[in-house]
């Protein structure tokens, strides 16, 4: 039975070996996603800077489109409705990133406040935040990689 036909954005991440377990393969940069070079697919992998409306997707055998992003303000949902297609974002997929960049940066923007080890927040009163390690933390800042998931916040 033949398999059917994806085309990915080349950009995306961590598919080499998975798609094509289940589908035929063709990886694209994003600039290149036209009804020419999509011809066949029955489905898209996107990111954000392919739009996917009726430029692209009218008298396609697209049935499906994917976008690796949270948002789908490039994804012309009406039409994809109306033509049958369906589309599936990713809402969420980076919160871990966005509160890992948060807490990581709130001590360094605090950074004239350390004391042994604990950075007392001025945006949060009564809150502080510690580093656990075996290190002193004092001088470690621009290390953030090294403190990913051993920062807390407490508070009183």
């Amino acid at each position: 039975m033949d398999k059917p036909l994806f085309v990915l954005d080349s950009s995306l991440p961590y598919l080499e070996g998975l798609v094509e377990q289940v589908a035929d393969v063709r990886r694209l940069p994003n600039r290149d996603f036209t009804p020419e070079t999509i011809r066949g697919a029955r489905a898209l992998l996107i990111r954000s800077v392919v739009h996917a409306g009726r430029e692209l997707l009218e008298g396609s055998s697209v049935e499906i489109v994917a976008t690796a992003t949270a948002g789908f303000d490039h994804i012309d949902a009406d039409y994809c409705a109306a033509a049958g297609i369906r589309w599936e974002s990713a809402p969420g997929c980076n919160a871990g990133g966005v509160v890992q960049y948060v807490l990581l940066s709130m001590p360094t923007t605090a950074l004239p406040r350390v004391s042994a080890g604990r950075v007392h927040l001025g945006a949060m009163p009564g809150a502080s935040c510690s580093m656990s390690s075996h290190r002193s933390c004092a001088g470690r800042w621009s290390e953030a990689s090294r403190w990913r998931g051993r920062l807390s916040v407490s508070s009183g």
